[in-house]
């Protein structure tokens, strides 16, 4: 409690910790800043959804778990990443298809229903490099991870989203899988992207404060939150800081 008191948006006292109030009157100023006029390249990658659902159809043929190898040998720098942090194997993923057969029964359209975010997406962006102009822009690559996360940042200047806990959609039947798994919409895939962005431009940024770990995580976990909502123009539900 006492670091949450120490956090309030208008109570910072310490010089040390007047850098959070500082970001976010820039990031308040800047989130009201026209967009970029240039048009921003692709950076979503689609390919790893494609190869699962090869090797799920392999699977639900020959019902053995060497059918996702091929998935996780051809994969993306995202899915790589993915599997070391997650220590995903072909065996973890022919349990998790097994114990849940009609959720992943139908989500065989998922990558079009996450394609359909990409002009949301992009507005993301362009407001996230006009409040980060220095940064470069992430890249997104979208998996299926066996139920195991949903948004990370990954080790590199991309963001990985395991795109099946993103499927609460019409048609799909979460009720098995609700019941340990938060499912969101596709829609909520702007904010999972914004987040981990986010994430990854500020692990670039040298607020000098790491060794007090806990004040860190508590103040860097607001400023994300705080970073999601401004560059997705959403409110807060209190009024924004003023300049």
């Amino acid at each position: 409690m006492m670091y949450r008191t120490l956090i309030t948006w208008l109570g910072i006292q310490r010089p040390a910790y007047r850098f959070i109030l500082v970001l976010a009157l820039t990031i308040a100023a800047g989130a009201n800043a026209e967009t970029l006029s240039n048009e921003i390249p692709s950076r979503y990658y689609y390919d790893d959804i494609d190869r699962f659902f090869v090797s799920y159809e392999c699977f639900l043929d020959v019902g053995e778990p060497s059918a996702f190898t091929s998935y996780l040998e051809a994969g993306t720098i995202g899915l790589k990443d993915f599997e070391e942090r997650f220590a995903l194997t072909p065996e973890k993923l022919a349990t998790t298809v097994q114990k849940y057969p009609a959720f992943f029964s139908s989500i065989r359209n998922l990558k079009s229903k996450i394609r359909s975010q990409e002009d949301t997406l992009d507005v993301m962006f362009e407001n996230l490099q006009a409040l980060f102009p220095s940064h470069a822009l992430p890249e997104v690559y979208f998996l299926v991870g066996g139920l195991r996360a949903g948004g990370q940042a990954g080790d590199g200047n991309y963001v990985i989203v395991a795109a099946e806990l993103c499927a609460d959609m019409l048609g799909v039947d979460v009720s098995a899988v609700s019941a340990t798994s938060r499912i969101f919409s596709p829609e909520d895939i702007v904010h999972i992207v914004a987040h981990e962005a986010a994430h990854i431009i500020q692990e670039a940024e040298a607020y000098g404060m790491r060794h007090e770990a806990e004040l860190w995580e508590l103040l860097r976990e607001q400023a994300l939150d705080r970073t999601r909502r401004l560059v997705l123009l959403q409110a807060e539900g209190t009024p924004r800081l003023a300049t």
